[in-house]
């Protein structure tokens, strides 16, 4: 369990997570295993960046377990919050290369409530992919995205 004051970081794989394209407003849930050190408990995701190859607008959403879609009972649906970034949040050097978008301070509360679920009984991080464009993100490599969050512990029961 990840004890307070400490934090892990959490990567995605640009080669495969996000692969799908993506029109206006649609998203891709997924449901991701943990790093060691996060354990079932509840955390806190602390700060997120998206490093992308596409200049696009980005909100990620959290949820507490496994979904494809968000519910339409409010009993059911577990979403714990999101993050929004505007297509001008993302920045470059020089005018070449991936498009950063970051963002520190935060405080949005998780958890796996549905680890026994898992094989394993492993907890996972379940999130849900936004694209906010007009534009829609490309498929594959030409739409390759990684998301990277600083995970902080300590919430013991929330």
């Amino acid at each position: 369990m990840a004890q307070p004051g400490r934090y892990t970081i959490f990567r995605t794989d640009s080669g495969v997570d996000f692969l799908a394209a993506l029109a206006q407003n649609a998203a891709i849930f997924a449901n991701l295993a943990l790093p060691g050190g996060i354990g079932i408990a509840p955390f806190w995701v602390q700060s997120l960046e998206i490093i992308s190859v596409e200049n696009l607008a980005w909100e990620l959403w959290f949820f507490n377990r496994t979904t494809t879609a968000v519910p339409a009972d409010p009993d059911d649906d577990g979403f714990r919050g999101r993050w929004s970034f505007q297509a001008a949040d993302g920045v470059r050097i020089g005018g070449a290369g991936t498009y950063h978008y970051a963002i520190d301070g935060l405080a949005i509360p998780v958890e796996c409530s549905d680890y026994r679920l898992h094989p394993g009984s492993y907890a996972e991080l379940h999130m849900a992919l936004v694209n906010r464009s007009a534009a829609g993100k490309s498929a594959d490599g030409a739409g390759a995205i990684m998301i990277q969050l600083a995970l902080g512990g300590g919430l013991g029961g929330i």
